[in-house]
């Protein structure tokens, strides 16, 4: 298994998880002259270091809404808010929850949320807030996160006249680089297809790359999947994936379907 940052255009890249690294697919998958690379392990943990969301912390006054996108940026946001300061202080400002989980913990808490929407479908936290709050020019929104995407209603609220600060509360992997490498190649077109073997490993990729918006980190790349189950999880995430449904997975079936998109 390779993980380059140059691409050779003669061969099909395929992305896998970590926990397809130990099966069989990878060695077929490189018979057939195939190059696979391996997204790096999913580890939440707290960031190299906390100052802008310190600084964010220390000038909360500053800011109208909290904005917390997952359970990942509630928890690591109240574990370092409640490290030197009282939650009854976030009372003023308005809470945004993203996803039932993450208004779960927020609740656990005894913290307010003023607005809750559903992760799905991504398109609508913009025009849920904004039915909720009305002109949102001049507004100021914290979101803390792993720093690694831009949401769809960040530049929508920036189009408007808001302004996000998007600050690092956390990471999803202690390898930095293979993510960073990772981001470049889909950015740059260098991978062709990914796949997932079982609905968790879709989860777990969102959590890694950190949005839900898997059909914009995805974009030109074909989703494969190996299960009806893992189909219907990808078309929760707005994935197209009913044309590319694999099963049983092998090499062989796998390299005709890229092959057959290739010349279509």
């Amino acid at each position: 298994m390779i993980f380059r940052y140059a691409r050779d255009q003669n061969m099909t890249t395929i992305l896998l998880s970590a926990a397809d690294a130990e099966s069989s697919l990878p060695k077929e998958l490189e018979r057939v002259r195939v190059r696979v690379l391996i997204w790096p392990e999913l580890r939440i943990d707290a960031p190299e270091n906390c100052f802008a969301l310190d600084e964010a912390i220390e000038n909360l006054f500053g800011y109208d809404w909290l904005v917390l996108k997952n359970e990942r940026a509630a928890t690591s946001f109240l574990r370092r808010f409640q490290s030197n300061r009282e939650l009854n202080e976030l009372d003023d400002l308005k809470t945004l929850a993203i996803g039932e989980s993450t208004s779960e913990i927020l609740l656990g808490s005894h913290i307010h949320v003023d607005l809750a929407i559903d992760r799905f479908p991504s398109e609508n936290i913009f025009a849920a807030l904004a039915g909720y709050a009305g002109d949102l020019n001049g507004l100021t929104f914290l979101l803390p996160s792993a720093g690694l995407n831009c949401e769809l209603f960040e530049q929508q609220l920036t189009e408007v006249g808001a302004r996000v600060d998007n600050v690092t509360a956390y990471r999803t992997t202690s390898d930095n680089q293979r993510l960073a490498q990772l981001s470049a190649l889909l950015l740059g077109g260098g991978i062709d297809g990914v796949v997932f073997t079982n609905s968790p490993a879709l989860d777990e990729f969102s959590r890694l790359v950190d949005t839900n918006d898997l059909p914009r980190v995805l974009a030109g790349v074909a989703v494969i999947c190996s299960d009806p189950e893992t189909v219907r999880a990808a078309h929760e995430f707005g994935l197209s994936a009913d044309e590319t449904m694999l099963n049983p997975l092998s090499a062989d079936a796998l390299t005709q379907l890229m092959n057959a998109r290739r010349s279509a």
